[in-house]
């Protein structure tokens, strides 16, 4: 008779627990990326409303 395939726990656990170190890190520095993008955003929106007042504002005191 053939044994049957028993697979080692202990290796099938640390790689399943590297795996997901693996995720948890990944999705951490995404989150730190994402929270980063929104801020350039956020500053480069501040940047152009800035600059589309002051315009307004240099033409009116043209007028």
């Amino acid at each position: 008779m053939t044994k049957a395939f028993q697979p080692n726990t202990a290796v099938i656990r640390s790689a399943f627990a590297a795996v997901l170190l693996g995720v948890a890190v990944l999705s951490l520095s995404a989150c730190n990326t994402v929270n980063g993008a929104g801020k350039d955003l956020s500053n480069a929106g501040t940047a152009t409303g800035s600059a589309v007042s002051n315009t307004a504002t240099d033409v009116q005191q043209k007028l």
